[in-house]
């Protein structure tokens, strides 16, 4: 279950990644252009008309203590504890074959608590704190720790750049990330630590530039009619999901084109299932970005995806299942492929209440803050009004696009120039390690790693 199995390729590559390549050829290439209208532009899940209606939000206010303090936390999740739903039952407790004892127990609908991996890993530390305690109501029984999306999503883009932008010396290499950067002028940082929008931006372009050099040079020896032979035709020769996989080549230059191609897809894939708030396609790219874990060396967040894999599988039951899968997306506006991951909303209230702490001046106490925290929907919503009657023009909160085609279209030429997808005897010193993240553990090498780990972890 937590390791991917041969449905799962068939799954991402027919499914998923051939509709990507699809939307990218018909915008890049002339005699696809026409076939534009074929090509789905969302992926349906099983709820999609829920997903495209706009979520209801309901602040509960802010907690003025460190979750990083184990005391504190567990004061946190006492506080949070009390929002569980529960009832008292009738239960017995057996003394002795003639002695039973009545007496009356507190029962919990379990909720989910979502947050980053750190805050995740800490809820579980609280409540290992309280393992002990008398009722279960100490024992925070009704609250489950799960991990959300958004830094999920944030790590396999920092490990994508530890692979593909390091060491600084590949600006010089022809057909390598930093020296395309260089080419188009991209003046936006890529670190996703610094400039995470930044990164997005400048790995959209090159995967639009990769898929599309890699079909014409596909095209260049075979010619194809329709738009969905050629992408699976790319699948098949340039994209490599399979950890299983042996590989022949020795050309490292073609090695780093594949893997830009790869790992792109897989972010690409993995965005477009959280916009459009699929659960069932979130939870198969966490068996993919297991593997990019590992290699790229995040442990703590291989541990999270474990567990949540583990826990849908596994643990949880039909009604968690459902709410683990369905609930970590939120859509603010309405309408399909809007959604963000629930962390990423939860740090926006954060930007939002902070500005608002900044307007009470001399006024920053704890209960100006809890009151500011719990009426953050509130203001918002009367600033909006505020704003159409005074025809105030309303800030649109998205990031500047760059000149996306003009700059697609260099990289391409060059990818072209140096043939970056034909295999040569290429052996750069700077490519000293070029291996595709995905194939750096085989299937039974993780298997192994994840027993010997994990094999007495408590959850």
């Amino acid at each position: 279950y937590i390791i991917m199995n041969s449905w799962c390729y068939v799954y991402l590559s027919c499914e998923c990644v051939c509709i990507f390549q699809c939307r990218i050829l018909v915008h890049h290439l002339e005699q696809f252009a026409s076939q534009a209208k074929n090509v789905s532009s969302h992926i349906k899940c099983k709820y999609d008309k829920e997903m495209s209606r706009p979520s209801k939000v309901v602040t509960l206010g802010v907690i003025c203590k460190n979750e990083n303090k184990v005391d504190e936390m567990c004061s946190i999740m006492d506080q949070v504890h009390d929002l569980v739903p529960s009832k008292k039952v009738d239960s017995q407790l057996v003394l002795s074959p003639d002695k039973v004892e009545m007496f009356e127990a507190e029962t919990f609908h379990q909720v989910l608590r979502g947050g980053d991996q750190l805050t995740a890993a800490c809820c579980r530390g609280s409540a290992a704190a309280r393992c002990d305690h008398d009722t279960r109501k100490g024992r925070l029984h009704g609250i489950v720790p799960v991990s959300e999306d958004w830094h999920a999503k944030y790590r396999l883009c920092k490990a994508i750049h530890q692979k593909l932008f390091i060491p600084s010396c590949l600006t010089s290499e022809k057909g390598s990330l930093p020296q395309l950067k260089v080419l188009i002028n991209f003046a936006a940082k890529v670190d996703p630590d610094k400039n995470m929008k930044g990164f997005e931006d400048f790995i959209l372009i090159a995967l639009h530039a990769h898929v599309t050099a890699a079909a014409k040079q596909i095209l260049s020896t075979t010619q194809f009619d329709n738009v969905e032979d050629i992408a699976k035709e790319l699948i098949v020769q340039f994209v490599v999901f399979n950890p299983d996989t042996e590989l022949k080549v020795k050309d490292k230059v073609h090695l780093y084109a594949v893997q830009v191609l790869t790992l792109g897809l897989l972010w690409n894939g993995f965005y477009d299932s959280i916009k459009e708030g699929d659960g069932d396609r979130i939870l198969i790219y966490y068996k993919f970005l297991l593997h990019v874990f590992k290699a790229g060396g995040c442990f703590n967040y291989c541990k999270e995806t474990i567990i949540l894999l583990t826990q849908y599988h596994c643990l949880f039951s039909d009604c968690q299942k459902a709410q683990l899968k369905w609930s970590r997306c939120i859509n603010t506006k309405g309408h399909k492929g809007n959604n963000i991951p629930c962390d990423l909303h939860l740090e926006h209230l954060n930007r939002c209440l902070k500005g608002m702490i900044r307007g009470l001046h001399s006024n920053i106490l704890p209960n100006a803050i809890t009151r500011a925290a719990r009426s953050v929907g509130m203001v918002h919503h009367v600033c909006n009004i505020l704003r159409d009657e005074m025809h105030i023009s309303k800030e649109s909160g998205r990031h500047t696009r760059p000149l996306f085609n003009k700059e697609c279209a260099k990289m391409i030429k060059e990818l072209e120039e140096h043939k970056v997808f034909e295999e040569h005897e290429r052996q750069p010193a700077v490519y000293k390690q070029v291996m595709n993240m995905m194939q750096q553990y085989s299937t039974k090498d993780l298997k192994t790693w994840i027993l010997q780990k994990f094999s007495t972890y408590q959850m």
